[in-house]
């Protein structure tokens, strides 16, 4: 699992959106943190795998017009 985007807001809060690798249905998740608790889980394959860039895009774009801020991962996050 690797950390594809981190967000900060305001009174210290952290989200992350993680990307998984499904190797026994050859798919793709993410997985949404925010301050440390699960908030959503999206899993692509088959047919769905069309949809991963454009799902994820959506859900970064939340964060981004709810106020939060893209920071760069750190290198080793999500290892």
């Amino acid at each position: 699992m690797r950390v594809l985007y981190l967000f900060t807001k305001a009174g210290g809060h952290v989200a992350e959106i993680r990307e998984r690798n499904v190797v026994p249905f050859r798919g793709l998740e993410f997985i949404v943190f925010v301050d440390g608790s699960l908030l959503e889980s999206q899993m692509f394959h088959g047919e769905r795998l069309a949809v991963y860039s454009s799902e994820l895009a959506a859900r970064v774009q939340q964060f981004l017009d709810g106020g939060w801020i893209a920071e760069p991962p750190a290198a080793d996050a999500g290892a």
